[in-house]
């Protein structure tokens, strides 16, 4: 089912391993996206963070950031604790 989340610890401006959902909301420009940030960023629109990415993943996450940037989408898997 499509979930309807709202705006909640929303912001635009992400830092490095921060991870959130865009609510769905008609203006929002990301609506519905996940976004996991390998750097400090500002989104076009906000987000709700709701984790972090482990310290000691910090490097693993900023390896495949650029490799999506300099090759394109790449398959990930995530392992939630």
């Amino acid at each position: 089912p499509e979930l309807q989340i709202g705006l909640e610890n929303a912001t635009t401006n992400i830092e490095s391993g921060e991870i959130g959902i865009a609510p769905v909301h008609p203006r929002n420009k990301i609506s519905k996206c996940l976004v996991i940030s390998y750097g400090q960023a500002k989104l076009f629109d906000c987000a709700n963070i709701f984790g972090q990415v482990l310290k000691e993943d910090e490097s693993n996450l900023k390896e495949l950031g650029n490799k999506i940037w300099t090759e394109g989408k790449q398959t990930v898997k995530l392992k939630i604790e």
